[in-house]
């Protein structure tokens, strides 16, 4: 009796990554990444791929070798969690991500005065949930951020010298909402549009022509005189915190 031919030919591809931060003396300690990123193979070539947790990665792996070999329960959508594109890093309880520049209505309240409001064009911004604390810092340039990336004080205020926001009361948290795309655009609403600014807790915020910015009036009088019709940030006047990206998710 004659066997069945069969061929084989790669279809999909996972790929993992290893991970390098510093540590508070300044060494460099490589891990693997919690992140990977799936890809599919089209005429032997690896496709872009898409970033996924690594758990769900490990119940890819698990639901095909369960399925045996069928390849609708391998493809089924609930083996794979996808993360927003703006993810920079998960583990557990911490997460980091970044938003691209956007024109943003900004809102103030000095002194208990009326509030008033802008439309007004944000810098890049690096956000860090741990816990349930968030900090944030600005970019330096309207693009993803690389591990070495350098981190600047964000020129916006209600946020101390390290980067923590003040949020005077009740502190949203990214991972209490049903998807992570979710609880990044509700912390960045909270922060950007629903806060009245109202204080700038320490620390430089903006360095033009060597002059500092520092103090509330001053940074209230900045915003107050950008054009809402600004199609990009002077990414030129913000004051490097000292810190990369990896230096900051990694504690140091």
């Amino acid at each position: 009796m004659r066997e069945a031919a069969f061929t084989v030919e790669p279809c999909m591809a996972l790929v993992f990554y290893k991970q390098q931060l510093l540590t508070k003396n300044s060494q460099l300690e490589s891990d693997y990444s919690p992140v990977a990123t799936i890809h599919e193979v089209e005429s032997e070539k690896m496709q872009e791929g898409r970033t996924i947790d690594v758990d769900h990665a490990y119940r890819l792996l698990r639901g095909i070798v369960e399925s045996n070999g069928d390849s609708a329960s391998v493809n089924d959508s609930s083996f794979i969690k996808v993360l927003p594109e703006n993810v920079l890093y998960q583990e557990r309880n911490t997460l980091a991500w970044w938003s691209p520049s956007r024109m943003t209505r900004l809102w103030f309240r000095l002194n208990g005065g009326k509030p008033k409001s802008f439309m007004r064009r944000t810098p890049a911004l690096f956000w860090l949930s741990r816990e349930s604390e968030l900090v944030v810092f600005a970019l330096g340039s309207n693009q993803r951020p690389s591990g070495q990336s350098e981190l600047f004080h964000t020129p916006l205020m209600n946020t101390y010298e390290d980067g923590r926001v003040c949020w005077g009361g009740k502190r949203p948290n990214v991972f209490e909402f049903d998807t992570l795309a979710e609880g990044m655009a509700s912390v960045e609403h909270e922060y950007l549009e629903a806060t009245a600014f109202s204080h700038v807790n320490g620390g430089p915020r903006l360095n033009i022509v060597g002059r500092t910015i520092s103090e509330t009036d001053d940074l209230y009088r900045y915003w107050k005189s950008k054009s809402e019709k600004a199609n990009r940030f002077s990414y030129s006047h913000l004051v490097p915190i000292g810190r990369t990206v990896s230096g900051m998710i990694g504690g140091v």
